[in-house]
Formats: structure tokens, sequence, C-alpha cells
């Protein structure tokens, strides 16, 4: 008995944190360190963290792209709500905080960014508020 409750106790612990077959780095906003899976290629930005229960306090995801470009995301079975970050180079150029994984009428939230970005930050909902973030906030990596 207390094996089984060791072994679910050690998979809900892994299941909120990183998942280990990612590259991942930490990055500063606004004096907060955040650990961050980082995805670059087209199967891994599809996924996102969808199908995860919760991702960890300071912990996110940050899709990189190689072009500029206006990002479209969406809530596609997420678990969670999330602050997304839009990011040109090394600066916040806009966020929207707490999107919900359903919207008003019911359907799958879906975001895009405010002008084309090279990066985006996916991180839990009142990641922002916490740390006060506004536009023109330098990334660190």
């Amino acid at each position: 008995m207390k094996k089984t409750i060791i072994i679910t106790a050690l998979m809900f612990i892994a299941g909120c944190g990183l998942q280990n077959n990612m590259p991942t780095n930490e990055l500063k906003i606004n004096n907060q360190t955040v650990e961050v899976e980082v995805v670059k290629n087209v199967v891994d930005q599809a996924k996102g963290l969808s199908g995860r229960a919760s991702i960890c306090d300071n912990c996110g995801m940050l899709f990189e792209y190689e072009d500029y470009s206006i990002r479209y995301f969406w809530m596609k079975d997420m678990e969670f709500p999330l602050d997304i970050i839009w990011i040109k180079d090394d600066t916040v150029v806009g966020f929207i905080e707490d999107v919900q994984v359903m919207d008003s009428a019911g359907e799958i939230s879906r975001v895009k960014s405010p002008e084309a970005v090279n990066k985006v930050l996916e991180i839990g909902s009142g990641f922002s508020a916490k740390v006060g973030l506004k536009i023109g906030e330098k990334v660190e990596y």
C-alpha cells in the first residue's frame, strides 16, 4: 500500500513540473527567475502545455521561432489557465492574463500576438500580476 501511494505521489509531482525530454533554460522577467522548456520544432510547438494537469510556479514554456510573425495560440486540450507573454527579441511587446481554457461562448479560447514576435512564453495564470509585468520589460536569457 505504501509503495502505491509513493509511486502515485511521484507521478503527480513529475506531472506538475517540467518535462525532461525538452531542453530547459532559465530566464528573468522583472527580476523573477522562470524555468522554461524551450520548444523550437513544429511538433512540440503544436502540443505546447496541453495534456498536463498543472505546471509548477515559475515554470513555463518558451516558444522560439526563427522568424517574426503574428502568432496565434489556442487552449486545445489544456487543463489550466495561462498568462501568455509575447516577446520580440528580448522585449515584452504584449501579454494576456488569465487565458481560460474555454471562452465566454463555450469555445476553446484563442489569442493572437499584438504584433510580429519571435518568442512566446506560456506560464501559469497570475504570473504577470505577481511580477507587475509591463509592456517594454526586458527578458534576460
